[in-house]
């Protein structure tokens, strides 16, 4: 797996493709790239939208000839991968705008899968929470069912799964052990957040507005986090907000 979005874009050609002994500071011998060191297997690259556009003729490359070219090589390496790409944003959208290359998406665009956001699919939130759980350390979940799992569907989880995954993560650390799904108490409407506090829904100018700030401050804050490994002090310092401010703001956005 490789998440385009987790990894700085200066580093994103070495990781996929490779490089060579001297072809940067720091390069001091070969390195085989995640192409490379998947011959034969699957590759799957998540937050595909967040490919530079100048690298995107490299992997349209290994979509067309199966291969690839390493930093500061003129040799190309034949691969045999599958290629399995994820993202959040609208492909198309990004085409249109230039952002995204039109050839590299109907190269991608074989098989396409549309995933429904988790409050149109609250029918797999059984499994999902028990494989959170067990991912989280609790060894037997027990049942997932009750009082815990109605507050659960009753949810709009505009986060998804991660957001899921961030209210049973904090349920167990306030239990202070790992107790079965039953136990804990969980909390999926910060007061503060503007969006849970029962205010009808509307197409209303106000209120379309306000979900369109919410949508931005999320992503915003989700693209900040991931490109700052989670590192607050730093996040703050490249954003330009004040360090309590994006503490707040994380936590309403439950992403702390």
């Amino acid at each position: 797996m490789f998440d385009c979005g987790a990894v700085a874009p200066a580093l994103i050609a070495s990781d996929l493709f490779g490089h060579v002994r001297g072809a940067f500071t720091g390069a001091a011998a070969d390195r085989p790239g995640v192409f490379e060191r998947a011959h034969g297997g699957t590759v799957f690259i998540d937050e595909i939208a967040e490919l530079p556009l100048d690298l995107q003729p490299a992997l349209l490359r290994v979509c067309d000839r199966g291969e690839v070219q390493p930093v500061g090589s003129a040799r190309r390496i034949a691969v045999d991968v599958r290629i399995i790409a994820a993202t959040r944003r609208d492909l198309p959208g990004e085409v249109l705008g230039g952002r995204f290359r039109e050839d590299l998406f109907y190269r991608l665009s074989v098989l396409p899968i549309t995933m429904p956001p988790l409050r149109a699919r609250t029918s797999d939130l059984p499994a999902l929470c028990r494989r959170i759980l067990i991912d989280l350390g609790v060894e037997d979940p027990g049942p997932i069912d009750g009082p815990n799992l109605g507050l659960l569907s009753a949810h709009r989880w505009p986060g998804n799964v991660r957001e899921l995954r961030n209210v049973l993560e904090r349920a167990l650390v306030r239990a202070g052990a790992p107790v079965p799904f039953r136990s804990p108490a969980f909390q999926v409407s910060p007061p503060d957040d503007p969006d849970e506090r029962g205010e009808p829904d509307g197409d209303t100018f106000q209120a379309r507005k306000k979900q369109a700030i919410a949508r931005f401050e999320r992503e915003f804050l989700e693209d900040l986090m991931r490109s700052c490994d989670g590192n607050i002090l730093r996040a703050s310092h490249v954003s330009g907000i004040e360090r309590t401010q994006l503490k707040r703001l994380l936590r309403r956005n439950r992403l702390l």
